[in-house]
């Protein structure tokens, strides 16, 4: 009887045991399945958490870059001394040189440049071999080759001396303006071509020379308003006497710039290079406006110098520190002349 009762109470046991493991079993799938379903719950409200900053942020960014929904998305940046430009723009003014950079946001920087006249904003009279013109004949007309363009590995460098000279350049014959003539504001267009995208920017010259009369032994200069700098009672109106040995040929003349050019830049003092000056001057005016540059790089090296040369000899000196500063735009030209 005994073994009996002790048998049914093994059975007993092993039935609870085997139901307390099936709860346990149970109790411990519900378990994962929360867990499962915490995970999933997170996971689902952390995308939705980034979803939502990144469309904020794509909002700002579209709201930015589009001027309040009201423009494109520009995928072009232009740089003009250190200004950042995504569209077209006037009242610009240009200094001697200046960079202007070109950035493609989607890595296409192939591009075309080019200058032309700007009447939109001014008007004035002047002379091109004796024949009278007004500027406003001269609008949208091509002036690029009345600067000095070099480029550089993000753009390219402006350069230019005076209005005449430019439009004595470009226009290929002897400008002359009249000595009340106002030349600011606006005179010309830079026009960058990407694709099909062009961008406009009306500029003026950074300089208020006009003009510039050399002789062997003076620089003369008049601002704008046609007065004498400094005030002498005369203005020399003969040109620069030729030296004997002067070139003929445009490339015997972009020789001779570069090795007057390197002379000018070892001097030392204003005395030095006062009796090269005029032909330096001459030199540079006949090359520009020839348009039958050779467009060599050591030809717009020296070109580029020349413009550093002659704003460094306005006040008359020609210190150390200048001196290096025409030296370092020669670059190793220094050394092979």
């Amino acid at each position: 009887m005994a073994n009996k009762r002790n048998s049914r109470s093994g059975t007993s046991r092993s039935s609870t045991s085997q139901r307390m493991t099936k709860a346990e079993q149970e109790q411990k799938a519900k378990k994962e399945q929360r867990k499962k379903t915490a995970r999933t719950v997170a996971i689902v409200l952390l995308v939705i958490l980034l979803l939502a900053i990144l469309s904020f942020a794509g909002f700002g960014i579209a709201y930015l870059v589009t001027d309040g929904f009201g423009g494109r998305i520009p995928t072009t940046v232009i740089v003009i001394d250190d200004e950042i430009y995504s569209q077209s723009a006037e009242d610009i003014e240009v200094y001697p040189g200046d960079e202007v950079r070109v950035q493609n946001l989607i890595g296409d920087t192939q591009y075309t440049m080019q200058i032309v006249g700007n009447a939109s904003k001014n008007n004035f009279a002047f002379t091109l071999d004796g024949e009278p013109y007004t500027w406003r004949d001269m609008d949208g007309e091509d002036m690029t080759a009345g600067f000095t363009i070099i480029q550089t590995e993000t753009g390219f460098t402006i350069d230019y001396t005076t209005v005449p000279s430019i439009l004595t350049a470009a226009l290929g014959g002897e400008v002359v303006i009249s000595g009340d003539a106002e030349t600011t504001g606006d005179l010309f267009t830079l026009i960058i071509t990407i694709g099909e995208e062009e961008y406009r920017f009306g500029f003026g010259v950074g300089s208020g020379v006009t003009e510039i009369i050399l002789d062997p032994d003076q620089i003369v200069i008049t601002d704008p308003d046609g007065a004498l700098q400094p005030d002498d009672p005369e203005r020399p109106t003969e040109e620069p006497e030729k030296p004997e040995d002067y070139p003929e040929t445009i490339a015997e003349k972009e020789e001779a710039l570069i090795r007057y050019m390197v002379q000018a830049a070892r001097a030392q003092s204003y005395e030095e290079i006062e009796p090269i000056m005029g032909t330096i001057h001459k030199l540079y005016t006949d090359i520009v406006s020839s348009g039958e540059s050779s467009g060599d790089t050591d030809v717009r090296t020296a070109l580029s110098a020349y413009v550093t040369f002659y704003y460094a000899v306005q006040d008359r000196e020609y210190t150390e520190e200048e001196a290096a500063t025409v030296q370092e735009g020669l670059g190793d030209l220094m050394e092979r002349y």
